[in-house]
């Protein structure tokens, strides 16, 4: 099985989980500055400090 891109991987907990937390990506490796891209790109919606 091939190893998701970090934006797929942060879609799919956001998915999956409805609230993403920064921590949590952070937890499994991914770096938070991928997770403020997509928010930058309006893919993820910022809706408080460490919530997407």
């Amino acid at each position: 099985m091939a190893k998701k891109a970090p934006a797929e991987r942060i879609l799919s907990l956001a998915r999956e989980q409805g609230v993403l937390r920064l921590r949590d990506a952070t937890a499994l490796g991914i770096h938070p500055e991928y997770v403020r891209r997509l928010a930058a790109d309006g893919r993820l919606i910022r809706s408080g400090r460490g919530l997407y």
